[in-house]
């Protein structure tokens, strides 16, 4: 009797240690599953972060390359490349048009050449006037990816017009507003109009005034007439300043705008937003008149009926 109890017995022992074993080995095989899980998860981890650390990087580098800075030379430089651009200019109106290109090809494709961005846009310019459009887009594009402002704007128009690249009006406002940075008087008015009539860009007043004026001070005459009419006191934040209406208004006169000369004589005559002045008058009158402006030559009729 006491063999089978104790038979019973070690058999339950046994029993209880098979199952805590069991339960052992369970918890080990959770365990493993759930380091594993986790090394799995930790791993996706690393390589997600990984991947968009490389597409950051992408990103930043095509930023890089898509956001050229203007570009700058120092003065002896300057006068290097102003003596290449007479020569180029030169052999071309010569009827020299390969040697001109030869030339201009020669500093486009010389990275050491401070002055390559404004190479690759002569020979742009090149390619632009034998009606190539497609090889004269490659080069406009070479040469704004270096700065060169001149062809940032011409890229400009490209893209606005889908000229020798697929239309974009999104890049075409890109390039015009590197080219207004860098500096192009012409792009500055441009982008002015742009922001004055929300053409790509939301209309924008403030916008409008700061681009004409930088390019009314780079002496774009378009600009200059229509930034004077910014001071008449009917713009809002601008206050009326009649001095610098007047200044601007004979800067854009002087720049063969026959609007602002028609303006400028009828203001001198009568006396309104100028000093009288008859005969600084009829001078302009008569400079718009001959430029086509229909009432400035009904004003200068009637002056000289009256026997002005």
């Amino acid at each position: 009797m006491e063999l089978i109890i104790l038979i019973i017995i070690v058999v339950l022992i046994w029993r209880h240690f098979k199952k805590k074993r069991a339960r052992q080995e369970e918890t080990e095989r959770q365990n493993a599953a759930a380091a594993a899980a986790a090394q799995q998860a930790a791993a996706q981890q690393a390589a997600q972060q990984q991947a968009a650390a490389q597409q950051t990087a992408a990103q930043q580098a095509a930023a890089q390359k898509q956001e050229p800075t203007p570009l700058e030379l120092t003065e002896e430089q300057s006068a290097e490349a102003d003596a290449f651009l007479a020569q180029a200019a030169n052999l071309f109106r010569e009827g020299k048009r390969e040697e001109s290109y030869a030339l201009a090809e020669k500093f486009a494709l010389d990275d050491s050449c401070p002055y390559q961005a404004i190479a690759q846009g002569v020979c742009g310019d090149y390619f632009d006037v034998l009606g190539d459009k497609e090889q004269a887009a490659q080069w406009y594009i070479k040469s704004a990816e270096g700065g060169c402002a001149q062809s940032q704007s011409e890229l400009s128009g490209y893209y606005q017009k889908g000229t020798g690249v697929p239309q974009d009006t999104e890049k075409a406002v890109y390039w015009m507003t590197k080219a207004a940075e860098g500096g192009d008087n012409n792009a500055q008015y441009a982008l002015a109009k742009r922001y004055e009539n929300g053409l790509g860009v939301p209309k924008d007043d403030a916008k409008t005034f700061y681009w004409l004026g930088k390019a009314a001070n780079q002496g774009q005459s378009y600009a200059q007439y229509e930034y004077a009419m910014y001071f008449d006191g009917e713009h809002k934040g601008v206050p009326k300043d009649d001095e610098k209406r007047l200044f601007w208004i004979t800067k854009a006169a002087e720049g063969g705008v026959v609007t602002a000369q028609g303006l400028l004589g009828s203001m001198s005559y009568l006396g309104e937003g100028a000093p009288q002045d008859t005969e600084k008058a009829l001078f302009w009158l008569q400079k718009a008149s001959d430029g086509g402006d229909a009432d400035a030559a009904s004003v200068l009729e009637l002056i000289h009926s009256l026997g002005g």
